[in-house]
């Protein structure tokens, strides 16, 4: 008896605590819900986004927005870098810490590289260095080649600083980075994705009944919002509409129509092996060339030596920003025989013009590493294990080619937009003729857009070891790309006439930044584990590998620490991971499959009840011999259907 009443009184204590307790949890939880709401406005760009949105849809501001996470994430790869890396050359340069790593003595012949040494040079030759990353720009703290020095044993005993692992660390760390928040949002983009397909069959009722913002107070914002809802349902009716097209095809018509794409796709791969090879040409003919070297009788005499140098030391970048233009407006006007439906024609664009870009990109690093390791003469790389003599840094020499990408891909935007596009809205708006009528004002191409910002980031990810501040030069570009395309759009474009879903195309963006990032990872991992590092630059000019570094950090640890990672290393690890994935895979996908009939067994119950009540008013109806109004029964029927 006492022990109950001991029990009793317990619970009553911790139930008053309870009590006690919830205010204060319920006023920390509202905190948290203001914060977070006020958190939102205090977004960057976030007026521009709602304007962008209201005139042309929510398609086209999730290109925006897309545009503004990787601002974000480029400045936080900077902020890594600068800090890691950038800060402690400075510092220990400055305090006259730091000496030339002296390479091993049979390596001589192999540290001759001097990319300050030119002499009297013309005055076009600068403005080339700052085009393409040469002369000026090489030994700065632009390249990889600039880092090229090594810590005293003295400041190393007092610092346990050591800026090679540093350096290695930081990239590590700058793609780990990178991968959690792509996996972030391309997770929120899939989950939308679902929402808007789970609810495909009530999507107009949602979006007329729920879809208004009863906050607004302002009438642009609600005029705003109204031309934006507007957009949605023009969107989801245009996708209708093509199914139900899809759906009314014989047999003989589908047989066609598979034909057809079977052709145009083998259409697509012929292109894509043209264009990749002309890459590969070009590239090599690039590499091959002696800046100065006269190609054609009448260069010189015509002073044209800055224009001959420029095309073609650019002669990569320009192949393939050419085949990035030339090539998708092929496929997207070959597109229209295969009658796909509006979403599905943006994923095969999308699909097709990666698989472009990627490829070109691929087979540019393809075509340095064939020449960097002497793929076609291995006697060129028997003393210092690469081609010394056309590449003694051949890392700076890749992060070239990648910052000449970046400034090549920025430049020709800025043309397309400033002798294009505003050209054209001026022709159009006042040249009244039929030909101008018919070519009209541009729409905005959410595709190719999204295609040429993620092929960007890719190169900025592959050129990041090579080039540790082109996340910053990527910062300041997309910076100002959000500017000039918000002010041509706003200004030379119309509103599309086959618009698109946010949810589907957010999730693609992310998935396509996704693949890039992958592949991205693939030559800087090759070029850390396999790749002999340059002799003559570099804090890795001691190593045989640059993961060397990683190996002597570890090596170092505590026996017991080093047999840890040892084994989270070992290829025994890596297949218990692999097995508990596919378990835990399994077990998710039997949980969804569960969760997933229990939801569909839920709406068919709601729809029994449905069916029961509407039935039950019929016969009350009936049996008080029409009392009970119409408009009670419709009434009834809607709550009803609403729930449904």
């Amino acid at each position: 008896m006492a022990e109950a009443l001991l029990n009793s009184q317990s619970e009553s204590h911790s139930a008053g605590t309870w009590d006690l307790w919830k205010p204060q949890r319920n006023y920390l939880r509202n905190l948290g819900t203001n914060i977070q709401n006020t958190l939102v406005y205090t977004q960057l760009w976030r007026g521009s986004l709602t304007v962008i949105a209201g005139r042309f849809g929510s398609g086209i501001q999730s290109y925006f927005s897309f545009l503004r996470f990787l601002i974000f994430l480029n400045l936080l790869v900077f902020l890594l870098c600068f800090c890691f890396i950038l800060v402690p050359t400075i510092i220990w340069q400055h305090l006259g810490n730091l000496t030339q790593i002296q390479a091993p003595p049979n390596m001589t012949d192999c540290l001759a590289y001097d990319p300050l040494q030119r002499g009297l040079v013309q005055f076009y030759e600068y403005i080339l260095d700052v085009l393409s990353g040469t002369g000026v720009l090489e030994y700065t703290y632009l390249f990889y080649g600039y880092y090229n020095l090594g810590v005293e044993q003295a400041v190393r005993e007092k610092t346990s600083y050591q800026l090679p692992l540093a350096y290695l660390l930081c990239m590590l760390f700058c793609q780990l980075f990178c991968l959690i928040f792509v996996i972030r949002n391309s997770v929120e983009g899939f989950k939308q994705r679902l929402i808007q397909a789970e609810d495909s069959e009530l999507n107009y009722s949602r979006k007329a009944f729920c879809g208004w913002d009863f906050n607004l107070g302002d009438k642009k914002a609600a005029n705003l919002k109204q031309s934006g809802m507007y957009y949605e349902f023009v969107t989801d009716l245009e996708e209708d509409r093509s199914k139900l097209h899809a759906a009314g095809r014989t047999t003989m018509q589908r047989f066609c129509i598979i034909f057809i794409r079977l052709m145009v796709n083998i259409v697509v791969l012929a292109l894509l092996s043209a264009a990749v090879a002309l890459v590969y040409y070009a590239t090599t003919y690039s590499q091959e060339y002696i800046p100065g070297s006269t190609i054609f009788s009448d260069v010189n005499k015509l002073g044209l030596e800055f224009v001959q140098d420029f095309i073609i030391q650019y002669l990569p970048s320009i192949a393939i920003g050419g085949l990035n233009f030339l090539l998708p407006l092929l496929f997207n006007s070959i597109m229209a025989v295969e009658q796909y439906s509006p979403s599905t024609r943006i994923s095969i664009m999308l699909g097709r013009s990666v698989l472009l870009r990627f490829a070109s990109l691929g087979i540019l690093l393809y075509a340095l590493w064939s020449g960097i390791t002497c793929y076609e003469d291995k006697e060129d790389c028997s003393l210092c294990g690469y081609n010394d003599k056309m590449y003694p840094c051949w890392e700076t020499r890749v992060g070239q080619e990648m910052y000449k990408l970046a400034v090549f891909a920025f430049f020709t935007t800025l043309m397309v937009t400033l002798l294009y596009q505003f050209p054209r809205k001026l022709i159009v708006k006042y040249c009244n003729f039929r030909i101008t009528n018919w070519w009209g004002e541009m729409e905005f191409d959410v595709p190719d857009n999204v295609l040429t910002t993620v092929y960007e980031q890719t190169v900025c990810w592959v050129g990041l070891y090579y080039c540790p501040l082109l996340p910053l030069l990527n910062l300041l570009k997309y910076t100002m790309l959000f500017y000039i395309k918000k002010i041509a759009l706003l200004n030379t474009c119309r509103p599309a006439t086959r618009p698109f879903r946010a949810s589907s195309s957010k999730f693609f963006f992310y998935v396509v930044l996704l693949l890039g990032f992958v592949l991205s990872c693939i030559p800087i991992g090759y070029t850390i584990t396999s790749l002999t590092p340059s002799r003559a630059c570099g804090p890795f000019k001691n190593d045989d590998r640059p993961w060397d570094q990683i190996v002597a950090m570890v090596e170092a640890f505590p026996q017991w620490l080093t047999v840890i990672v040892n084994f989270l290393t070992s290829q025994l690890f890596a297949i218990l991971i692999f097995i508990v994935s596919c378990l835990l895979i399994s077990y998710v996908m039997i949980v969804s499959s569960t969760y997933q009939h229990t939801c569909d067994l839920l709406k068919e119950q709601l729809t029994a009840l449905g069916k029961d009540h509407a039935f039950l008013l019929g016969r009350i109806n009936a049996a008080s011999g029409g009392f009970t109004t119409k408009s009670s029964f419709a009434q009834k029927s809607i709550f009803v259907r609403r729930r449904h």
